[in-house]
């Protein structure tokens, strides 16, 4: 009858645009994600959101490649986010990405998505202590002139340059050593022409850009008098 065939026509209309609403959905759940920058420390644990699924979607798991060469598993963050524990060795930028799956429903994406996050990754805190000598003038004098400690725990000696300034108008570099307790010494070796006392500075440059100075003090003494010749 014409009637029954207007109820089977409403049917269909029904179930097509509640399709076509299904495909809406899907879309605007992958249109919102996105990746998140993150900012961090060299050689320090960062833990943290790096990417957004958007609402309405259930993470089903999720792997974070950090951009130097290490990967590891996401979770979810209790939210519409991943997040994920990394320590980068070195300062610098790195483009990370976050490869993941959706709990399977009939709104949600299938198959592997990805987005992609920059992580920009900081230099390490330097600080820098002073430690006192003592010598005779017109005596090369050879001795530790500053401490410093990195907050990264994986940097080398070799990540740093000093420069030394004598406090009688010469500068000559140190050279850095890993010290026994941890951190690392500055040596330097100067002669002093004349006997007194000698404010140190010492400045010490990361190959990361971070830097710190350290102060102490030559304690000169007059060199013996020589007896006289017979």
């Amino acid at each position: 009858s014409r009637v029954a065939k207007r109820f089977r026509r409403g049917i269909v209309g029904c179930a097509l645009a509640v399709g076509l609403g299904l495909l809406v959905v899907v879309a605007v759940a992958a249109a919102a994600s996105a990746g998140v920058d993150i900012t961090t420390v060299e050689g320090q644990s960062f833990m943290g959101k790096v990417a957004d699924i958007g609402s309405g979607c259930s993470l089903s798991s999720a792997t974070i490649t950090w951009g130097d060469g290490p990967s590891s598993a996401g979770t979810s963050d209790g939210s519409t986010g991943i997040q994920g524990t990394h320590t980068y060795a070195d300062e610098g930028t790195y483009s990370g990405s976050v490869s993941y799956t959706y709990v399977v429903t009939r709104v949600c994406p299938t198959g592997t998505q990805t987005v992609s996050f920059q992580a920009t990754v900081q230099d390490a805190a330097l600080t820098g202590a002073g430690r006192n000598i003592a010598g005779t003038a017109g005596q090369s004098l050879s001795a530790v002139v500053a401490h410093i400690d990195d907050a990264n725990p994986g940097a080398g000696a070799g990540e740093f340059s000093a420069q030394i300034t004598w406090g009688d108008g010469s500068t000559s570099p140190g050279s850095l050593s890993a010290a026994g307790g941890g951190g690392f010494d500055v040596s330097g070796t100067h002669t002093y022409n004349s006997a007194g006392s000698y404010p140190i500075s010492v400045t010490i440059t990361d190959i990361g850009g971070s830097s710190a100075t350290a102060t102490t003090t030559a304690q000169i003494a007059a060199a013996a008098a020589q007896p006289p010749r017979s």
